[in-house]
């Protein structure tokens, strides 16, 4: 299987490259484009949120590579970003470690720790609650950090071998849970590998697209836990608004052409069925 990616991933590389030499070509190139491509993604766009859109806008390149430590079969991904108000880091990775001698078999996951800039982790949501006392003046608002959903949550994904602790007769509902996220977390992996960086101008344009799966749910639209929303105010949410409001047909094909063409937006959400599955080439 690894011997078959290489060999497709050689074919594709001059590809890439004229790809990447539009996109962030030096009369201006393409501005959005990664952001756009996974957007239009029917599997990531049940994974990013409004504050998401505004961080995938300085993303530059993704790309993905073997891995070629001896003794171990897996891949790499590298997600490029310009310098950016959100974080410091300039290339976010996620690697696969599959399991030696096992077709298949995911051994560990590993993300790059997001160097967030204060106030702008999108992960997560600071509440604020004000402390009322009897007969006395409000003392200090007491602070607390919940989890967000959010795109970025990618890069910290669930541990596998957490899954060896667990008691099988003891934990089962929880296996299950874990296993369910180990499982989508390895096809958004397999899926950026395999879909959206051979095909990202096809994923840009909206040809990329199911044929007419997209808007059957449309519209529905889900509702999130509003929890605590009548004491606790969201810290930095008109913050990150302000923030967010600035600003080849197959790979090869007329580049040109690529700048004119944008997509519509396909209507996914989060926890129904996935129209199609992203299988590892």
């Amino acid at each position: 299987m690894q011997a078959l990616d290489a060999k497709y991933r050689t074919l594709y590389e001059p590809l890439y490259a004229q790809r990447k030499a539009v996109v962030l070509g030096a009369d201006g190139g393409i501005p959005g484009f990664w952001g756009t491509v996974i957007e239009h993604h029917h599997l990531m766009q049940e994974e990013i949120t409004e504050k998401d859109q505004g961080v995938l806008r300085h993303l530059q390149e993704v790309a993905w590579e073997p891995l070629v430590e001896e003794g171990k079969e897996g891949f790499k991904l590298k997600f490029f970003f310009e310098e950016n108000p959100y974080f410091d880091n300039e290339v976010l990775e996620k690697t696969y470690v599959m399991k030696a001698d096992e077709d298949d078999v995911l051994e560990e996951a590993v993300g790059t720790e997001i160097a967030w800039k204060k106030g702008k982790n999108v992960t997560v949501k600071v509440m604020k609650k004000k402390v009322k006392k009897k007969g006395k003046e409000s003392g200090p608002p007491i602070t607390k950090t919940v989890k967000e959903d959010s795109f970025f949550n990618f890069f910290d994904p669930p541990d596998v071998a957490a899954l060896e602790e667990l008691d099988e007769d003891e934990d089962e509902e929880a296996i299950e849970q874990l296993q369910d996220l180990i499982e989508e977390d390895y096809e958004m992996g397999c899926c950026f590998k395999d879909e959206i960086i051979p095909h990202a101008v096809r994923w840009y344009t909206g040809e990329a697209y199911g044929s007419e799966d997209e808007d059957e749910s449309g519209d529905e639209d889900g509702s999130e836990d509003e929890e605590d929303s009548e004491e606790y105010s969201d810290e930095d949410s008109e913050e990150d608004s302000a923030e967010d409001s600035e600003g080849e047909e197959e790979e090869g094909s007329n580049d040109e052409a690529l700048k004119g063409r944008k997509g519509k937006k396909g209507k996914g959400k989060k926890g129904e069925q996935k129209e199609q599955e992203c299988k590892q080439q």
